[in-house]
This record gives C-alpha cells, sequence and structure tokens, in this order.
C-alpha cells in the first residue's frame, strides 16, 4: 500500500475517530505509520515466516485480547464503543485484525496509549524508534533499532 494513502486515508480519519477518548496528535500519526512500515512493509497481512501477528500492523491475537480485557473493557469502555464502530462485528475480531485497517489502527493506538510514556516529539528519531521499539515490537521482538530509525527517517519523516 501506498504509504501517503495509508497515511491519509486510515490512520488520521482513525485517529480523528479517537480523539474524544485519545488525544490527536501528529506524532501518534507518524509512530503508527512507522509501526506499519517496520511491522509489515506496508505489505504483508500474516506474519512472515509464519506465526500469529495480523495485519499491516502485525498485532497478535493474545495482545489484542489483553488490550479488550485490561485496557478496553475495564478502563475505558468510551474507547472500546468508538473502536466497535470501527470494526465489521460479524466478521469477528480475528477478521479485523487481519483485514479491517482502521481496527488495526485503533488497536495499535490503544496499545501505545496504554503505556504511561508520554510520546516522543515529531522530529525525535531516536526516541520515535526506541518508543516503537520497547512498547509495540518489545524488548525480545526481532525489530532491528537501527533498520527502525532509517525507516523514521527516510520513510515517515521525508515525505
Amino acid at each position: 500500500m501506498n504509504k501517503q494513502d495509508y497515511k491519509q486515508q486510515i490512520i488520521i480519519p482513525t485517529l480523528d475517530h479517537l480523539s474524544i477518548e485519545i488525544p490527536y496528535t501528529e506524532a501518534a500519526v507518524n509512530l503508527i505509520l512507522l509501526t506499519a512500515i517496520a511491522e509489515s512493509d506496508l505489505y504483508h497481512l500474516t506474519q512472515v515466516g509464519g506465526g500469529p501477528a495480523l495485519g499491516l500492523l502485525q498485532m497478535e491475537p493474545s495482545t489484542e485480547d489483553s488490550l479488550w480485557q485490561h485496557q478496553l473493557r475495564r478502563k475505558r469502555p468510551g474507547l472500546a464503543g468508538l473502536i466497535d464502530d470501527l470494526s465489521v462485528t460479524k466478521l469477528g475480531r480475528k477478521i479485523n485484525l487481519a483485514g479491517n485497517p482502521f481496527y488495526q489502527v485503533a488497536m495499535a493506538r490503544t496499545k501505545y496509549f496504554a503505556n504511561p510514556s508520554p510520546l516522543p516529539n515529531i522530529g525525535d528519531i531516536d526516541g520515535m524508534s526506541e518508543y516503537y521499539k520497547v512498547i509495540y515490537n518489545t524488548v525480545k521482538g526481532a525489530a532491528d533499532l537501527e533498520r527502525v530509525r532509517s525507516i523514521y527517517k527516510f520513510k515517515v519523516l521525508d515525505q
């Protein structure tokens, strides 16, 4: 998928929709774009080489379940309702996680928002890259921090 289309047609409208519950920021837009490029090259809907991760943002169903159980249902019912508005409920959450880009963005933003650390400044290449690596990919995740920095500098900031 073209990164500009993804940003303009998927990320921005989704984050705007969630802005009643989660503040909309350009940093959040860039962080979601970085995540999608780093995780799937804006191309893969299933994890390359096998594995449970799904969608352009490569979220695992267990992570999604945890977010629904511990964040959305218990702490953020308003946000849960906004995310439900984005889902194709008849198909089930796993299908939404794999093939519904609006739902994927909403769940990724929820994962980042659940972390109490503030988002780095939009121009902070190291900060954004490390934020993605630690919070989304996790310390044990496969993402290479140098590759992520390069993605942020040359594919996210250079638009």
